[in-house]
């Protein structure tokens, strides 16, 4: 079924109903969320850079460094493809002569890219709370279970599976040259395959279901478990201090180690699950209301929350810088050492 049909049989539903966001307020709603995103984008692509050469420079010899430098990289990507989003609305775009239908070009190179990188950063934050959880859990075997070649393949494959699992999409939603009557020129559009709606179902129920749901409730159930392990395993060391011959400066300092590296986890991922909410709520409205799509009869409103989520994704992946300087020890001093004379690094400071 083609986007005409569904535009005219969801519009057909509310015949003498005026949208509840008009046209015009849709425009300027979106425009301002795509100059605010292009900001964040481009801080953001800043920030995540400085984070892919400060966990090069400690070096990937640790499972936490090559999860958290896997993130940085789908964080950087996701930006970018927000930022192309953003141009296509901007004024930069309006006022130029390009031979490009901005709203089907922007929905391949923009936004199933970005949705792809979405995926990842959000599996990529499941696999990163798993990891924490078996090491409150299992300390012991941790190290021999996620070993640094098995979290580098995993790394990998997660960003495989999903490229590979959003290629039919590609496929049938392809560029091509089209003449449009309208405008008496030859444009960049869409072309649509006949396949294109079996496939693009199966695709979207897939990361919908699968994929987009899943990796949020991975990550609700791995931080509510991270939290009551870490409140357990805080009381027990407390009573292993008093009770034990452990030296009690000994005991605190391991203890405090590992929480402030389990709280940088637990923000990220709270970040995440915060972030991540309204899609989950958008998206079982589109599935409930078929109206609730980007040419169905509320469109306008469509767009616009969606044009929100995509800039909340935008500022979750802006702010990981922020929260390992405050949270990590070492990541503040590697980051020290190389902005000598924006941050001064205090004598006596230790690595973590």
């Amino acid at each position: 079924m083609s986007n005409t049909s569904v535009a005219t049989n969801s519009t057909s539903a509310h015949p003498y109903s005026p949208p509840m966001i008009s046209d015009a307020i849709t425009v300027q709603i979106i425009t301002l969320i795509s100059i605010i995103g292009g900001f964040a984008s481009i801080i953001g692509t800043g920030t995540n850079t400085v984070n892919i050469v400060i966990f090069l420079k400690q070096g990937l010899q640790d499972s936490v460094n090559i999860s958290l430098f896997s993130l940085a990289i789908s964080d950087i990507l996701s930006l970018i493809s927000f930022g192309i989003l953003a141009l296509w609305v901007s004024p930069i775009y309006v006022y130029s002569e390009l031979d490009v239908i901005s709203g089907e070009f922007e929905y391949i190179v923009g936004g199933m890219f970005h949705s792809t990188m979405t995926r990842i950063t959000g599996w990529i934050t499941a696999f990163i709370t798993l990891e924490r959880c078996l090491c409150v859990a299992i300390p012991l075997k941790v190290k021999s279970i996620l070993t640094i070649k098995r979290v580098a393949i995993c790394m990998v494959s997660v960003f495989l599976i999903v490229f590979i699992s959003y290629m039919p999409l590609f496929y049938t939603n392809q560029i091509v040259w089209k003449f449009f009557p309208l405008f008496n020129r030859t444009m960049l559009g869409i072309t649509f395959t006949p396949d294109r709606a079996l496939i693009d179902f199966f695709v979207f129920l897939f990361h919908t279901v699968i994929s987009t749901f899943g990796s949020f409730i991975a990550v609700l159930i791995c931080t509510i478990t991270l939290v009551i392990e870490l409140k357990q395993k805080t009381k027990w060391r407390k009573q292993a201090t008093m009770t034990s011959s452990v030296k009690p400066g000994e005991a605190k300092s391991i203890s405090s180690k590992e929480i402030k590296v389990i709280r940088m986890i637990v923000l990220l991922s709270t970040a995440f699950i915060i972030s991540s909410t309204p899609t989950m709520a958008f998206t079982i409205w589109s599935i409930a209301d078929q109206s609730f799509t980007a040419v169905g009869y509320n469109r306008n409103i469509f767009n616009v929350s969606f044009s929100f989520i995509f800039l909340i994704e935008a500022l979750n992946s802006s702010i990981s810088m922020l929260v390992y300087y405050t949270m990590s020890t070492k990541f503040k001093v590697t980051c020290r050492e190389m902005l000598p004379s924006c941050l001064l690094k205090p004598e006596g400071e230790a690595k973590k």
